[in-house]
């Protein structure tokens, strides 16, 4: 691997991580984000049981496309949901990072299994379109692989049903001001939902 492109992504990895987390995305160790390196064909991803906002770079796990470790300096264990990632890079040869949260408005549309409806124009940041994947128990190779048959080129948000929801793009700090994003637009669908005419 080359030391310097490694080190690189890492740093990306670990900026977008904390962002996230102080953002209020993923709170209490939930969720997790991922890098890719095509060329050399690895894996950088969060680890399970750590809060993203303590994170350090020897807290990041390095993988291959079949989820075996190839460095690991903190001897950490990787996301349990590695193989919903690796379905996505498999599935997507565009995207290049992952990021799955539980942000509560996102995820409510999650619960109920429903598509976010792109009320406002940040949903054009994710091609406004959402796609919803039936239940899988988190991080089982059944989920990922009902990831593998609903994932497409005509959306880069998948909503997980009673689960959370998964952001696709290119570099990370851009993904996760897609999940931002993503997060906005159902807040704003939901608040907007409850709203009656007749009382404003």
């Amino acid at each position: 691997m080359n030391s310097i492109i490694l080190l690189s992504l890492k740093e990306q990895l670990l900026k977008a991580s904390k962002d996230i987390e102080l953002s209020g995305h993923c709170r209490h160790k939930t969720g997790n984000l991922s890098v890719i390196n095509r060329k050399e064909q690895y894996i950088i991803i969060t680890p399970s049981g750590i809060s993203k906002a303590k994170l350090v770079l020897a807290d990041l796990v390095v993988c291959d496309f079949e989820g075996n470790i190839l460095d690991n300096p903190n001897n950490n264990k990787p996301s349990s949901e590695l193989p919903m990632h690796i379905a996505c890079y498999k599935n997507r040869a565009d995207v290049h990072s992952v990021v799955h949260t539980h942000s509560t408005y996102a995820t409510a549309f999650a619960v109920k299994g429903l598509e976010i409806p792109p009320v406002v124009t940040e949903s054009v940041f994710y091609k406004d379109k959402t796609t919803v994947i039936g239940y899988g128990k988190p991080g089982s190779r059944e989920l990922a692989e009902k990831v593998t048959a609903g994932i497409s080129e005509d959306t880069d948000v998948l909503i997980l049903e009673k689960h959370g929801v998964i952001i696709m793009g290119e570099a990370i700090a851009e993904t996760v001001l897609k999940a931002k994003y993503v997060e906005e637009v159902a807040k704003v669908a939901l608040l907007s939902s409850m709203l009656n005419e007749n009382n404003l």
